[in-house]
Protein backbone atom coordinates (compact mmCIF):
# COMPACT_ATOMS: atom_id res chain seq x y z
CA UNK A 1 0.00 0.00 0.00
CA UNK A 2 2.94 2.57 0.55
CA UNK A 3 4.24 2.50 -2.81
CA UNK A 4 0.13 2.97 -4.15
CA UNK A 5 0.41 6.29 -1.06
CA UNK A 6 3.36 7.61 -2.89
CA UNK A 7 2.44 7.06 -6.14
CA UNK A 8 -1.07 9.13 -6.02
CA UNK A 9 1.04 11.72 -3.75
CA UNK A 10 1.45 14.17 -7.04
CA UNK A 11 -2.81 13.90 -7.79
CA UNK A 12 -3.41 14.90 -4.45
CA UNK A 13 -4.60 11.32 -3.97
CA UNK A 14 -7.67 12.26 -6.54
CA UNK A 15 -7.44 9.10 -7.78
CA UNK A 16 -8.39 7.46 -4.93
CA UNK A 17 -11.73 9.07 -4.20
CA UNK A 18 -13.28 6.06 -4.90
CA UNK A 19 -11.64 3.95 -2.05
CA UNK A 20 -13.84 3.72 0.88
CA UNK A 21 -11.87 1.09 3.04
CA UNK A 22 -8.36 0.02 3.91
CA UNK A 23 -7.62 -2.65 5.21
CA UNK A 24 -3.57 -3.13 6.62
CA UNK A 25 -2.03 -5.99 8.09
CA UNK A 26 1.00 -8.06 8.64
CA UNK A 27 3.41 -5.74 9.41
CA UNK A 28 3.04 -2.61 12.07
CA UNK A 29 1.69 0.13 10.48
CA UNK A 30 4.23 3.34 10.00
CA UNK A 31 2.27 6.72 10.20
CA UNK A 32 5.11 8.50 8.28
CA UNK A 33 4.59 6.81 5.45
CA UNK A 34 0.62 7.34 5.15
CA UNK A 35 0.88 10.98 6.88
CA UNK A 36 1.00 13.03 2.99
CA UNK A 37 -2.39 10.96 2.61
CA UNK A 38 -4.02 11.64 5.90
CA UNK A 39 -3.52 15.28 5.42
CA UNK A 40 -5.30 15.42 2.02
CA UNK A 41 -8.81 16.36 1.72
CA UNK A 42 -9.72 14.13 -1.53
CA UNK A 43 -9.00 11.38 0.74
CA UNK A 44 -12.04 9.84 3.14
CA UNK A 45 -11.56 6.15 3.10
CA UNK A 46 -11.34 4.23 6.54
CA UNK A 47 -8.39 2.74 7.64
CA UNK A 48 -8.44 -0.26 9.57
CA UNK A 49 -5.22 -2.04 11.10
CA UNK A 50 -5.44 -6.10 11.41
CA UNK A 51 -4.11 -8.65 13.07
CA UNK A 52 -3.90 -12.27 12.76
CA UNK A 53 -1.94 -14.93 11.98
CA UNK A 54 -2.72 -17.90 9.07
CA UNK A 55 -3.50 -20.73 11.84
CA UNK A 56 -6.71 -17.96 12.93
CA UNK A 57 -8.24 -17.54 9.48
CA UNK A 58 -5.81 -14.25 9.09
CA UNK A 59 -7.81 -11.80 10.82
CA UNK A 60 -7.91 -11.96 14.87
CA UNK A 61 -8.56 -8.34 15.77
CA UNK A 62 -9.19 -4.73 14.40
CA UNK A 63 -8.51 -0.96 15.13
CA UNK A 64 -9.96 2.02 13.27
CA UNK A 65 -7.65 4.40 12.62
CA UNK A 66 -8.36 8.08 12.51
CA UNK A 67 -6.74 10.51 10.02
CA UNK A 68 -5.61 12.44 13.39
CA UNK A 69 -4.13 9.75 14.40
CA UNK A 70 -1.45 9.06 11.74
CA UNK A 71 -1.22 12.96 11.44
CA UNK A 72 0.01 13.12 14.72
CA UNK A 73 2.31 9.99 14.03
CA UNK A 74 0.77 8.08 17.30
CA UNK A 75 1.86 4.33 18.30
CA UNK A 76 -1.45 2.21 16.38
CA UNK A 77 -2.55 -0.77 18.56
CA UNK A 78 -4.17 -4.09 16.59
CA UNK A 79 -7.10 -3.09 18.48
CA UNK A 80 -9.95 -5.67 20.06
CA UNK A 81 -10.49 -9.22 18.73
CA UNK A 82 -13.64 -9.92 15.84
CA UNK A 83 -16.93 -11.07 17.14
CA UNK A 84 -16.28 -14.96 17.91
CA UNK A 85 -12.00 -14.40 18.18
CA UNK A 86 -10.99 -14.70 22.18
CA UNK A 87 -7.62 -13.11 22.76
CA UNK A 88 -5.49 -13.71 25.79
CA UNK A 89 -1.82 -12.31 26.67
CA UNK A 90 -0.20 -14.72 29.14
CA UNK A 91 3.64 -15.16 30.26
CA UNK A 92 5.36 -18.63 30.01
CA UNK A 93 2.87 -19.86 32.28
CA UNK A 94 0.18 -19.41 30.48
CA UNK A 95 -1.34 -17.26 33.77
CA UNK A 96 -3.12 -13.96 32.10
CA UNK A 97 -1.15 -10.75 32.31
CA UNK A 98 -2.90 -7.69 33.71
CA UNK A 99 -2.89 -4.09 32.07
CA UNK A 100 0.36 -3.06 30.48
CA UNK A 101 2.42 -5.99 30.97
CA UNK A 102 4.22 -7.23 27.73
CA UNK A 103 3.54 -10.91 27.11
CA UNK A 104 2.40 -13.81 24.51
CA UNK A 105 -0.35 -13.41 22.27
CA UNK A 106 -2.82 -16.47 22.36
CA UNK A 107 -6.02 -17.17 20.35
CA UNK A 108 -9.22 -19.27 20.54
CA UNK A 109 -12.55 -19.20 18.86
CA UNK A 110 -14.26 -20.25 15.87
CA UNK A 111 -11.66 -18.82 13.67
CA UNK A 112 -9.16 -20.89 15.09
CA UNK A 113 -7.64 -24.00 12.25
CA UNK A 114 -7.43 -27.63 13.48
CA UNK A 115 -3.33 -27.76 13.00
CA UNK A 116 -0.90 -28.19 10.64
CA UNK A 117 -1.18 -30.94 7.99
CA UNK A 118 1.16 -33.44 9.02
CA UNK A 119 3.30 -32.19 11.45
CA UNK A 120 1.43 -33.53 14.73
CA UNK A 121 4.44 -32.45 16.70
CA UNK A 122 4.39 -28.95 16.09
CA UNK A 123 0.61 -28.96 16.51
CA UNK A 124 1.09 -30.36 19.58
CA UNK A 125 3.87 -27.48 20.30
CA UNK A 126 1.44 -24.30 19.39
CA UNK A 127 -1.83 -25.41 19.58
CA UNK A 128 -2.51 -26.09 23.49
CA UNK A 129 -5.44 -26.84 25.85
CA UNK A 130 -5.80 -23.34 28.22
CA UNK A 131 -5.20 -23.67 31.74
CA UNK A 132 -7.66 -21.53 33.10
CA UNK A 133 -10.79 -22.68 30.75
CA UNK A 134 -11.37 -26.63 30.74
CA UNK A 135 -11.70 -27.88 27.60
CA UNK A 136 -10.46 -24.54 25.71
CA UNK A 137 -7.86 -24.86 22.70
CA UNK A 138 -5.52 -21.71 22.15
CA UNK A 139 -3.12 -21.35 19.41
CA UNK A 140 0.49 -19.27 20.78
CA UNK A 141 1.62 -16.99 18.60
CA UNK A 142 5.01 -16.28 19.23
CA UNK A 143 3.65 -12.46 19.28
CA UNK A 144 4.06 -10.15 22.12
CA UNK A 145 2.23 -7.41 23.05
CA UNK A 146 0.42 -5.59 26.28
CA UNK A 147 -3.28 -4.76 26.88
CA UNK A 148 -3.89 -0.93 26.77
CA UNK A 149 -5.81 0.69 29.28
CA UNK A 150 -8.78 1.23 26.71
CA UNK A 151 -9.12 -2.40 26.02
CA UNK A 152 -7.16 -2.10 22.77
CA UNK A 153 -3.94 -4.32 22.67
CA UNK A 154 -0.74 -2.67 21.92
CA UNK A 155 1.41 -5.34 19.55
CA UNK A 156 5.19 -4.80 20.56
CA UNK A 157 7.19 -7.45 18.30
CA UNK A 158 8.35 -11.44 18.18
CA UNK A 159 9.36 -13.71 20.94
CA UNK A 160 12.06 -14.73 18.40
CA UNK A 161 13.20 -10.97 18.33
CA UNK A 162 13.44 -11.07 22.06
CA UNK A 163 17.07 -10.93 23.47
CA UNK A 164 19.14 -10.45 26.29
CA UNK A 165 21.98 -8.10 26.77
CA UNK A 166 24.05 -7.44 29.58
CA UNK A 167 21.84 -9.95 31.51
CA UNK A 168 18.61 -7.50 30.53
CA UNK A 169 15.63 -9.00 28.77
CA UNK A 170 14.90 -6.70 25.64
CA UNK A 171 11.98 -6.46 23.02
CA UNK A 172 13.69 -4.90 19.80
CA UNK A 173 10.46 -3.69 18.67
CA UNK A 174 9.96 -1.20 21.98
CA UNK A 175 13.36 0.36 20.65
CA UNK A 176 12.21 0.33 16.84
CA UNK A 177 8.99 2.65 17.79
CA UNK A 178 10.78 5.04 19.60
CA UNK A 179 13.41 5.52 16.72
CA UNK A 180 10.53 5.72 14.36
CA UNK A 181 9.27 8.92 16.54
CA UNK A 182 12.37 10.86 15.79
CA UNK A 183 11.19 13.27 13.15
CA UNK A 184 13.30 12.80 10.29
CA UNK A 185 13.29 8.71 10.79
CA UNK A 186 11.04 6.77 7.81
CA UNK A 187 12.12 3.25 8.54
CA UNK A 188 13.83 1.32 11.35
CA UNK A 189 15.15 -2.20 12.46
CA UNK A 190 16.93 -2.99 15.50
CA UNK A 191 18.89 -6.75 16.13
CA UNK A 192 20.79 -8.61 18.10
CA UNK A 193 24.48 -9.50 16.77
CA UNK A 194 27.74 -10.65 17.92
CA UNK A 195 30.58 -8.96 17.71
CA UNK A 196 33.89 -10.14 17.09
CA UNK A 197 34.28 -11.10 20.97
CA UNK A 198 31.11 -13.00 20.76
CA UNK A 199 29.87 -10.32 22.82
CA UNK A 200 25.82 -9.55 22.22
CA UNK A 201 25.26 -6.18 20.80
CA UNK A 202 22.50 -4.25 19.43
CA UNK A 203 22.47 -2.65 15.85
CA UNK A 204 19.75 -0.26 14.69
CA UNK A 205 19.45 0.08 10.87
CA UNK A 206 17.10 3.16 9.52
CA UNK A 207 16.07 5.22 6.61
CA UNK A 208 15.64 8.70 6.87
CA UNK A 209 15.51 12.14 5.27
CA UNK A 210 18.37 13.21 4.75
CA UNK A 211 21.74 12.15 6.67
CA UNK A 212 21.53 11.97 10.66
CA UNK A 213 24.64 11.59 12.56
CA UNK A 214 24.50 7.89 14.76
CA UNK A 215 25.42 10.75 17.79
CA UNK A 216 22.03 12.65 17.47
CA UNK A 217 20.13 9.33 17.23
CA UNK A 218 22.51 7.90 20.15
CA UNK A 219 21.28 11.24 22.16
CA UNK A 220 17.71 11.01 21.18
CA UNK A 221 17.30 7.06 22.72
CA UNK A 222 19.52 8.18 25.73
CA UNK A 223 16.66 10.12 27.09
CA UNK A 224 13.69 8.39 26.17
CA UNK A 225 14.93 4.45 26.99
CA UNK A 226 17.28 2.91 29.54
CA UNK A 227 20.95 2.60 28.74
CA UNK A 228 21.08 -0.95 27.84
CA UNK A 229 18.55 -0.75 25.38
CA UNK A 230 20.35 2.23 23.37
CA UNK A 231 22.58 -0.11 20.65
CA UNK A 232 25.82 0.27 20.15
CA UNK A 233 25.77 0.39 15.98
CA UNK A 234 23.64 2.75 13.95
CA UNK A 235 23.85 2.51 10.31
CA UNK A 236 21.39 4.05 7.85
CA UNK A 237 20.62 2.87 4.84
CA UNK A 238 18.78 4.33 1.52
CA UNK A 239 16.50 1.05 1.76
CA UNK A 240 15.50 -1.61 3.80
CA UNK A 241 16.07 -5.21 2.00
CA UNK A 242 12.64 -7.26 1.76
CA UNK A 243 11.62 -10.73 1.39
CA UNK A 244 9.85 -12.71 -1.38
CA UNK A 245 6.73 -11.22 0.71
CA UNK A 246 7.65 -7.96 0.73
CA UNK A 247 9.00 -7.75 4.42
CA UNK A 248 11.82 -6.22 5.91
CA UNK A 249 14.78 -9.54 5.87
CA UNK A 250 16.45 -9.12 9.46
CA UNK A 251 19.04 -11.84 8.01
CA UNK A 252 19.40 -9.75 4.80
CA UNK A 253 20.69 -6.02 7.40
CA UNK A 254 24.81 -5.15 6.54
CA UNK A 255 27.14 -5.46 8.65
CA UNK A 256 27.64 -2.53 10.46
CA UNK A 257 30.61 -0.51 9.54
CA UNK A 258 32.91 -0.03 13.05
CA UNK A 259 35.61 1.87 10.43
CA UNK A 260 33.19 4.84 9.85
CA UNK A 261 31.37 4.35 13.24
CA UNK A 262 32.26 8.07 15.19
CA UNK A 263 31.12 10.72 13.52
CA UNK A 264 34.29 12.67 13.94
CA UNK A 265 37.29 12.70 11.81
CA UNK A 266 40.18 10.45 12.85
CA UNK A 267 42.65 12.39 14.75
CA UNK A 268 45.88 10.35 15.36
CA UNK A 269 46.92 10.09 19.26
CA UNK A 270 50.15 12.22 19.67
CA UNK A 271 51.52 12.15 23.17
CA UNK A 272 52.76 8.86 25.10
CA UNK A 273 49.85 8.96 27.20
CA UNK A 274 47.52 9.17 24.33
CA UNK A 275 48.72 5.94 22.64
CA UNK A 276 48.45 4.02 25.98
CA UNK A 277 45.08 4.80 26.53
CA UNK A 278 44.23 4.42 22.87
CA UNK A 279 45.92 1.08 23.19
CA UNK A 280 43.08 0.03 26.31
CA UNK A 281 40.22 1.13 24.33
CA UNK A 282 41.64 -1.04 21.19
CA UNK A 283 42.07 -3.86 22.84
CA UNK A 284 38.56 -3.58 25.06
CA UNK A 285 36.31 -2.19 21.99
CA UNK A 286 38.31 -4.78 19.67
CA UNK A 287 38.74 -1.67 17.07
CA UNK A 288 42.01 -0.18 15.53
CA UNK A 289 43.24 3.02 14.78
CA UNK A 290 40.63 5.08 17.29
CA UNK A 291 41.02 8.90 17.11
CA UNK A 292 41.46 11.05 20.40
CA UNK A 293 38.40 12.49 19.65
CA UNK A 294 36.34 9.34 18.65
CA UNK A 295 33.14 8.73 21.04
CA UNK A 296 33.33 5.64 23.63
CA UNK A 297 30.04 5.10 22.67
CA UNK A 298 29.74 5.72 19.04
CA UNK A 299 32.40 2.87 19.14
CA UNK A 300 29.89 0.34 20.58
CA UNK A 301 31.08 0.85 24.16
CA UNK A 302 28.89 0.52 27.45
CA UNK A 303 28.91 0.64 31.12
CA UNK A 304 30.61 -2.53 31.07
CA UNK A 305 33.42 -2.11 28.86
CA UNK A 306 33.81 1.36 30.31
CA UNK A 307 34.50 -0.46 33.63
CA UNK A 308 36.69 -2.95 31.91
CA UNK A 309 38.48 0.06 30.67
CA UNK A 310 38.56 2.14 33.69
CA UNK A 311 40.15 -0.77 35.41
CA UNK A 312 42.63 -1.09 33.13
CA UNK A 313 43.42 2.86 33.36
CA UNK A 314 43.80 2.99 37.32
CA UNK A 315 45.43 -0.37 37.77
CA UNK A 316 48.24 1.02 34.97
CA UNK A 317 48.17 4.66 36.36
CA UNK A 318 47.16 4.08 39.58
CA UNK A 319 44.82 6.21 39.62
CA UNK A 320 40.84 6.49 40.90
CA UNK A 321 39.07 7.41 37.79
CA UNK A 322 35.43 6.32 37.61
CA UNK A 323 32.81 5.12 34.83
CA UNK A 324 30.56 8.59 35.62
CA UNK A 325 33.27 10.38 34.87
CA UNK A 326 34.13 8.16 31.24
CA UNK A 327 30.29 8.65 30.67
CA UNK A 328 30.69 12.61 30.98
CA UNK A 329 34.29 12.98 28.92
CA UNK A 330 33.96 9.65 26.63
CA UNK A 331 37.10 10.75 24.63
CA UNK A 332 40.44 9.77 24.87
CA UNK A 333 41.76 13.50 25.03
CA UNK A 334 39.11 13.52 28.06
CA UNK A 335 40.25 11.00 29.84
CA UNK A 336 43.72 11.55 29.03
CA UNK A 337 43.00 15.48 30.70
CA UNK A 338 41.41 13.67 33.91
CA UNK A 339 44.33 11.06 34.34
CA UNK A 340 46.79 14.30 34.01
CA UNK A 341 45.31 16.05 37.09
CA UNK A 342 45.08 12.92 38.97
CA UNK A 343 48.37 12.49 38.86
CA UNK A 344 49.45 15.95 39.65
CA UNK A 345 47.54 15.66 41.84
CA UNK A 346 48.85 12.63 43.34
CA UNK A 347 52.14 14.49 43.25
CA UNK A 348 51.15 17.26 45.31
CA UNK A 349 53.02 17.71 48.70
CA UNK A 350 51.52 17.50 52.12
CA UNK A 351 53.40 19.73 54.11
CA UNK A 352 53.06 19.25 58.00
CA UNK A 353 51.68 22.54 60.07
CA UNK A 354 53.35 23.77 63.11
CA UNK A 355 52.72 21.65 66.56
CA UNK A 356 50.09 23.35 68.54
CA UNK A 357 47.84 22.92 71.50
CA UNK A 358 44.55 22.31 69.73
CA UNK A 359 43.70 22.31 65.67
CA UNK A 360 40.42 24.30 63.92
CA UNK A 361 38.02 21.30 63.23
CA UNK A 362 36.04 20.97 60.29
CA UNK A 363 32.48 21.93 59.72
CA UNK A 364 31.23 18.36 60.06
CA UNK A 365 33.28 18.22 63.21
CA UNK A 366 31.24 21.59 64.46
CA UNK A 367 27.75 19.89 63.05
CA UNK A 368 28.62 16.17 65.42
CA UNK A 369 30.34 18.44 68.75
CA UNK A 370 26.61 20.67 68.59
CA UNK A 371 25.23 17.31 68.13
CA UNK A 372 26.24 15.66 71.01
CA UNK A 373 25.56 19.12 73.32
CA UNK A 374 21.87 18.33 72.67
CA UNK A 375 21.93 14.94 73.85
CA UNK A 376 25.05 13.57 75.25
CA UNK A 377 23.38 10.06 75.81
CA UNK A 378 23.17 9.42 72.38
CA UNK A 379 24.83 6.69 70.84
CA UNK A 380 23.66 7.70 67.19
CA UNK A 381 27.37 8.29 66.47
CA UNK A 382 29.07 5.33 68.03
CA UNK A 383 31.02 3.63 65.98
CA UNK A 384 31.22 -0.06 67.69
CA UNK A 385 34.25 -2.58 66.48
CA UNK A 386 35.36 -5.89 67.22
CA UNK A 387 38.77 -7.44 67.48
CA UNK A 388 40.32 -10.91 67.36
CA UNK A 389 43.28 -11.88 69.57
CA UNK A 390 45.21 -14.63 69.50
CA UNK A 391 47.45 -15.96 72.01
CA UNK A 392 47.96 -15.49 75.53
CA UNK A 393 46.50 -11.83 76.56
CA UNK A 394 48.35 -9.24 78.89
CA UNK A 395 45.88 -7.80 80.15
CA UNK A 396 48.38 -5.05 82.03
CA UNK A 397 49.14 -3.63 78.60
CA UNK A 398 45.84 -4.12 77.18
CA UNK A 399 44.25 -1.60 79.83
CA UNK A 400 47.61 0.76 79.67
Amino acid sequence: FYPLVDYNEESDYSRLTSLKHVFLGGESINCKKLKPMAESANFTSEIVNTYGPTECTDIASFYRISNQEIIQQKTIPIGKPLNNVELYIVNQEMDLLPIGITGEICIAGVGLSQGYYNAPVLTKEKFVEFPHIPGKKVYKTGDMARWMPDGNIEFIGRIDNLTKIRGFRIEVGEIENCLLKHQDVEEAVVVAMEDTLGTKELSAYFVANGDIANSELRNYLIKRVPDFMVPAYFTQLNKMPLNQNGKIDRKALPVPDLDNASSSSYVAPESELERMIAGIWEEVLNIERIGVYDNFFELGGHSLKAASIVLKINQVFETNLQISEMFKQPTIKEVVTLITKMQQHKRSTVLAVKEREYYPVSSQQKRLFIMWQLNRDSVAYNLPSAIIIEGNLNSDKLVA
